[in-house]
């Protein structure tokens, strides 16, 4: 990954800064390794928070999917969680494909 061009946050010369935002030189600190495992610790949170996000729009998209009748604004949602999908006609036209496959999984009882 490339080093940005930018303002080191210790020392103020303009140089090659790393993920938090330190010189090579002020990196080697004691104050730059404060300022490194505090970004390091906020990125990892900013990580979890992320994770957790996205598990709980699998889950609504999930829920969403499965009901047989959805409103208006259950579809907007679903159209901003599926992101290969850009209008509700799409979205309408992937939800009929997934319900013939399910019908041709299940054999007629009788």
């Amino acid at each position: 990954m490339a080093k940005p061009f930018n303002i080191c946050k210790i020392c103020g010369a303009k140089k090659l800064v790393n993920f938090a935002g330190l010189c090579k030189k002020c990196n080697n600190t004691v104050a730059g390794l404060k300022i490194a495992e505090n970004a390091f610790e906020k990125n990892q949170q900013m990580l979890t928070e992320m994770k957790a996000h996205q598990s709980e729009e699998l889950k609504e998209k999930q829920a969403l999917e499965e009901m047989d009748e959805l409103t208006s604004e259950q579809k907007k949602r679903l159209l901003e969680l599926s992101p290969g999908i850009n209008t509700i006609a799409e979205l309408d036209k992937q939800v009929k494909k997934t319900d013939e496959e399910t019908k041709e999984e299940k054999p007629n009882k009788k």
